[in-house]
Order: structure tokens, then C-alpha cells, then sequence
């Protein structure tokens, strides 16, 4: 089981529950608990962090035969997984929206700098224009 192997990577890495805390960045208490199994589902990214702390990786403890997620758990990961997917299809379509705006102002600019190119034609025959409207 999942827990012997992270108990026996702990004794094979001769750290302390202090140690690995302070190394995982998290309390000496939730560390503990952990190891001794006192927490029903620890999260994943907790694990991982002891795990690593320790020298090992998640594939040294967990094994698909032996660890099986809880059921709520594995419910509020899928939900987790269904706000995710749903943020990054907002992001997606926020960004060929932006990107859209980005070439109508591109070409916005390249029309302003024509302008400015050719301002001085642009005057002479306003006022040529001007000057024949006055005339008639």
C-alpha cells in the first residue's frame, strides 16, 4: 500500500518529520499525520511535496493496484477539472478576441500613418477643393 512505501521512504531517508516539513514547506503536524496515516485523503500536491522533499517521486509510493482515490474525491477533481477546461475555453476564445482587435487595430494604424505620409497632398487638395467649391 501506498502509505508502507511512503513510511519506508521515509526511513530510507533518514530525515526527520521536522525535516521533511520545513523541506516540503508545510507544518511538522500535517507531515506527521500524513505519514502515520491519520489524514483519510491527503491531497495530492501535499504528497507530492513530501515525496519530493524526501528524494523520491510519486511513482516510488503510489501504484494503480493499491491507491484508489475516494469517490468525493475523485468527484471534486473531475469538477476542478470541468472549471479548469471551462476557464481555459473562456481564455481561448478571449484571446482570438483580442487577437481580432489587435489586427483591426493594426490595420487602424497603417490607415493613420498613410494619413500622415501623405498629409500634405491630402491638404493641397483639400484646399484645391475648397477653392474650386468657393468658385462656383
Amino acid at each position: 500500500m501506498w502509505l508502507d512505501k511512503l513510511k519506508d521512504l521515509k526511513k530510507q531517508s533518514g530525515m526527520s518529520a521536522k525535516q521533511i516539513a520545513e523541506k516540503a514547506n508545510m507544518s511538522e503536524r500535517t507531515v506527521t499525520r500524513i505519514i502515520n496515516g491519520e489524514t483519510y485523503a491527503p491531497g495530492i500536491d501535499k504528497l507530492r511535496d513530501i515525496v519530493y522533499a524526501m528524494g523520491g517521486s510519486l511513482d516510488d509510493i503510489l501504484d494503480e493496484s493499491d491507491f484508489k482515490l475516494p469517490t468525493p474525491l475523485v468527484e471534486s477533481l473531475k469538477n476542478e477539472n470541468t472549471t479548469l477546461q471551462n476557464a481555459v475555453n473562456d481564455l481561448t476564445a478571449e484571446n482570438v478576441t483580442l487577437k481580432d482587435k489587435i489586427v483591426a487595430l493594426e490595420v487602424e494604424l497603417d490607415r493613420l500613418r498613410l494619413i500622415l505620409e501623405h498629409k500634405e497632398e491630402i491638404i493641397a487638395l483639400h484646399n484645391y477643393y475648397n477653392k474650386l467649391k468657393s468658385n462656383n
